[in-house]
């Protein structure tokens, strides 16, 4: 999935605050989630890793992964 396409997706299914991840620090070609991702899906830094979480399974599966930048702001990238 591309990415204007994930970020929709995201807005719509999840509620999701998803933009451009140049918007946070310049770096182009990911997406950053700007909003309480905990709050909404329970996800924080260390679930990144947990690749059983329904997110990443999600994630996956559109061709893309997560990555934190801190404990709470999480930054998506294509496979």
């Amino acid at each position: 999935m591309n990415r204007d396409d994930l970020m929709a997706e995201l807005v719509e299914r999840y509620t999701i605050n998803a933009v451009p991840s140049e918007e946070f620090n310049g770096n182009g070609g990911g997406i950053w989630l700007r909003d309480d991702v905990w709050g909404k899906l329970s996800y924080d830094a260390d679930d990144t890793l947990r690749e059983e979480h329904v997110f990443n399974a999600y994630l996956k599966a559109a061709g893309w992964f997560a990555e934190p930048y801190d404990s709470e702001t999480i930054f998506l990238y294509p496979l």
